[in-house]
Parts: structure tokens; C-alpha cells; sequence
């Protein structure tokens, strides 16, 4: 029997229609009540008065509060979780563990809510990663504001973002956690399990309300990482970042962000780096730890601060490319290359610790180094084959001086190039070899120390662009007061052709041991 087109193509929608009727009701898409929500175990939350289960999507619709209220750790709570503008999941609060599991994905323009700074139990978000990653994508006007109870203890959280598993021989796959621009996401005291953050272009400087960037106090555990790219300010303090097995990637990651703030994190395991960032701009780390990755701190931005931090059992310590900065109080324990740069920096109170037999303190490209107060040598340093405009490393020193005896009270510490070093050049030049002189002398006879930004410092010893070291230059010593108020100064004691020497690193800049030491009559 011949049938017409129109018939065909009725037949066609109709055997359509019933097969999104039927995926539909097997899959189930159950959005929250719209009348303001409610507990999430209870029926008049959802509309038709069915808690969403395992086969189900839940929809937490437009200006819902929904509150999860039940322990399903071991069971999956639904198949996807979506949330409109303005709706918000959060967590029951009170004693009890409250744990949802999400088999597929989650979807949010809305909030996801945890406060449990002062909760006993555990809030978990679960979602399983088995065959492949899980994704919570945070849509437009999405946002996470979870907050844990502080802990002293470094393996102790109270609410937990977890990849989990039913296939006990693998490991779970990983969480990504996504978002760009308009979002909030801002984790404070919380625990991570195989949870990659990846966002862009969130704004945490107050100048748009809707977007906030924050990860402070947190434990990333596993094959847990963050990556942030062309975010503005964005908070990153006091995380503990342990890698069991090995990671292919940095722990943390910026590209092209400004004005970052990595403060006080301390990374350990087998990462790919501690830190990197690539482009950033005016961003800063300081009071960092990172042990054991394979690289240490990896740094590509310009106007970079690096400070007070310690970088052990890394194959490289610090690598710094297409850079400006400075580098001030870093520590390489035990690395082959502890400081790889390939761009002009100043490094000043850095150390390097049980450096291995055949590696480098220092490699150098293409650029010139200068060294305050750095116990590197000249013999541990690696020339590149691309070479600087100028010299190759300028290092300098500390001079704190402590006078004693008949000390007046306006006396000072006056430091110049000897005259068989070239001596102090004449038109009312500077002497470039010396800073901060003459110093002022303190109650208890010492010249200023580091901190106060005007200690005594003097050229040493340099590397020439042909790659030879040139000696340090000597010094006079004069210590001066004038005999009244207003008077030309007089030297009262002097020392001659003083030479710069490795003797004057000092492991702690601030301590009050003088250089050298003056007695006056």
C-alpha cells in the first residue's frame, strides 16, 4: 500500500514523539517546586511530589533554596544537577554528615552554598569519575561560596569536593571545575579530591559585584591542581597541596593574570611545578614551600616579586624567562640547577643548600644577574652560549659595621673605593661601587641593617661577558663625626684596602653580627 508524504512524515513525528516521551520518563527531569524550595528529602520540595533519585536530573528552579539533607555517600543522589539564575543548593546545618552524589554533571547559573565553620559533620560533594572526568561548570552568575570549619590540622577538613569511584581497581578519574567570567568562586578551609580548577577571566577586585576569586586554606589532595588564566587579583593562601602519585602538571598555574597572590602554600609531591605562571603581570609569592616537585617555581610575567621562600628536593629550583623582578629570601635545597634564568633580575638573600655533585647553582642565558648577599660562587655558576650586553653576574655584599669605645653621638660610617681600586671618581661623580654611605651609626654602634632598606652594601666580585671572573674591588674604611654641631666632618679611624670576601654572606641578614668591627679610642 502506497502511503502519501504527509503521512509519512506524520508517522515519523509520532514514532519521535514517543521516543522522547519515553527517554524522558525513564530518565526523569525533576525541578524543584518554585515556590521557594525546601529540604531536599522532602516530596513537596519537587514538583509532582518525587524526590529526584539515581536516574533523575534535579533542577533547582529560579529563586529555590533547596537544602540537602541526607548522607548518600554510598548511594548516587541523581543523574545530573542543574541550577537556574538565583537558585541555590546548600547544605543542612546542624550535626550529621550530609553528603551528595552526583553521577553526571552539574550545571550552574545559581549558587552553590556550604557554611559550616562551625558544623561537626561532614559536607561532601561527590561526583563519580569512573570512565571519564565529571565537569561542574559554573555558568553565567554562577558561584561557589563554600566554607569549611579552620583546622590546625593539616589533614583535617570538615567539607570535601570529591572524584569518586565504584570500580575499586582504578582511581577515580578527575572533577574539573570550570568557569569564565561572571562567576564567584571563593573556597576557604575546604578539602579537594582529584578536583582540577580551571577558570578564566573572573575579576576578584571588588570592581564587579557579580565575580569573586578566592582559594584560602584549602587541601588538595591526589591529582588535585589549579589553573587560572587571565584572572584579575585573584587570593591564593595558605592551600596544602599533596601530590601521592605523579601529577602532569603544576599544582598551580596562571596565565596571563595580574596582581596574583600566592602566600604561604606549602606543595608537595611529584608535580610537574609547584608554581608557574606564563604572561602574568605584578603578580607575587611569597612564604611558599614546595617540596619534591620536579620543578620548583617557573616563572614567565613581568614586574614578578618572589620572597621568603623555600624550595627542597626539586631537580630545578627557580626558572625565570622574559621576566622583571626581584627575588628576595629563597632558599634551593638540593637541586641540580637551583636558580635557571634566562632574564635580568636582581636575587638578593638567597641561598643554596647540599647542592648535588655536577649541578649548578646557578645557569644563566642571555641576560645579567645581579647577587646581594648570595652565597653563590663564581665556580658554580653555568654560562649560556647566547650572550648578555654587559656582564654576565654583579654581586655585591653587605658591610654592617659595629663601632665601639668613645663613639659621638652624630658619628658615621664612610665607605669608598681605594685608590688602588680606582678610587672614588672625580666631577662630583658617585662612587658607584658603594650604596648607603656614609651610615649612620646607632645606640648600640651598629650601621642599619637589611630591613631597614639602607644598609651599607659594595660591589664584589663579577663575571665579564667573556665569561671571567673579576676580582672585587678594595675599600677605605673612615669613621667620621665633626667635632661641633654643623662642623666638617673628621675622621677619626680608619681602615685600608678592605676586600670583599664569601666570609660576608649572611645566612640571616638581620642578626646583629657586624662584618667588621671598629674601636675607637
Amino acid at each position: 500500500m502506497r502511503r502519501t508524504l504527509a503521512a509519512c512524515v506524520a508517522m515519523l513525528l509520532a514514532v519521535f514523539a514517543f521516543t522522547v516521551a519515553a527517554s524522558t520518563a525513564a530518565a526523569g527531569m525533576i525541578h524543584s517546586n518554585g515556590h521557594g524550595g525546601g529540604p531536599w528529602s522532602d516530596p513537596d520540595t519537587w514538583h509532582g511530589g518525587k524526590v529526584p533519585g539515581e536516574a533523575d536530573d534535579a533542577v533547582i528552579a529560579m529563586r529555590d533554596a533547596v537544602t540537602f539533607d541526607l548522607d548518600h555517600r554510598n548511594k548516587v543522589t541523581c543523574n545530573n544537577l542543574y541550577l537556574d539564575p538565583e537558585g541555590v543548593l546548600g547544605f543542612k546545618t546542624g550535626p550529621g554528615d550530609f553528603v551528595i552524589t552526583v553521577a553526571g554533571t552539574i550545571e550552574s547559573y545559581g549558587v552553590i552554598k556550604v557554611d559550616a565553620t562551625r558544623s561537626a559533620g561532614l559536607r561532601e560533594i561527590h561526583m563519580r569519575a569512573e570512565k571519564q572526568d565529571a565537569v561542574l561548570q559554573l555558568l553565567q552568575g554562577g558561584a561557589m561560596l563554600i566554607y569549611g570549619r579552620e583546622s590546625a590540622a593539616t589533614d583535617e577538613r570538615n567539607v570535601w569536593i570529591r572524584a569518586v569511584t565504584t570500580e575499586t581497581r582504578l582511581p577515580a578519574k578527575l572533577i574539573y571545575i570550570r568557569a569564565n567570567d561572571e562567576a564567584m568562586v571563593d573556597l576557604h578551609h575546604i578539602g579537594l579530591d582529584n578536583v582540577a580548577v580551571d577558570l578564566e577571566a573572573i575579576d576578584n577586585t571588588n570592581a564587579v559585584t557579580t565575580e569573586r576569586l578566592n582559594f584560602i586554606g584549602g587541601l588538595w589532595i591526589n591529582q588535585s591542581r589549579l589553573q587560572l588564566r587571565n584572572c584579575d587579583t585573584p587570593g591564593i593562601r595558605s592551600n596544602t597541596f599533596i601530590a601521592t602519585d605523579p601529577v602532569a602538571a603544576p599544582a598551580i598555574r596562571l596565565v596571563g593574570c595580574k596582581l596574583s597572590e600566592i602566600v604561604g602554600n606549602r606543595i608537595t609531591g611529584a608535580y610537574d611545578a609547584g608554581i608557574e605562571t606564563e604572561s602574568d603581570t605584578d603578580s607575587s609569592a611569597t612564604s611558599n614551600l614546595i617540596v619534591g616537585c620536579n620543578r620548583g617555581i617557573v616563572w614567565r610575567g613581568t614586574n614578578m616579586m618572589i620572597r621568603h621562600s623555600v624550595i627542597r628536593d626539586c631537580a630545578t629550583g627557580l626558572t625565570s624567562s622574559d621576566s622583571t623582578g626581584v627575588v628576595e629570601n629563597v632558599t634551593v635545597h638540593g637541586a641540580k640547577f637551583a636558580f635557571s634564568l634566562a632574564s635580568s633580575i636582581q636575587l638578593t638573600n638567597c641561598n643554596v643548600v647540599d647542592m648535588p655533585e655536577g649541578g649548578a647553582a646557578m645557569s644563566l642565558d642571555n641576560c645579567t644577574v645581579t647577587l646581594l648577599n648570595c652565597n653563590i660562587a663564581d665556580d658554580v655558576i653555568q654560562l649560556g652560549k647566547r650572550l648578555p650586553a654587559g656582564n654576565w653576574v654583579e654581586t655585591m655584599s653587605y658591610l654592617m659595621v659595629r663601632v665601639s669605645g668613645n663613639v659621638p653621638d652624630n658619628a658615621v660610617v664612610h665607605v669608598e673605593t681605594a685608590k688602588v681600586s680606582g678610587g672614588v671618581p672625580g666631577g662630583g661623580k658617585a662612587d658607584l661601587n658603594v650604596r648607603n654611605t656614609p651610615a649612620p651609626i646607632d645606640r648600640r654602634g651598629f650601621t642599619p641593617l637589611p630591613q631597614s632598606s639602607k644598609p651599607l652594601a659594595v660591589k664584589s666580585w663579577a663575571i665579564g661577558r667573556d665569561g671571567k671572573r673579576v676580582n672585587a674591588p678594595f675599600y677605605d674604611l673612615m669613621v667620621k663625626a665633626p667635632d661641633e654641631p654643623g662642623k666638617p666632618f673628621k675622621t677619626l679611624k680608619s681602615l685600608e684596602q678592605i676586600e670583599p670576601s664569601e666570609a660576608w654572606f649572611r645566612t640571616n641578614p638581620d642578626a646583629l653580627d657586624p662584618t667588621l668591627e671598629v674601636t675607637l679610642p
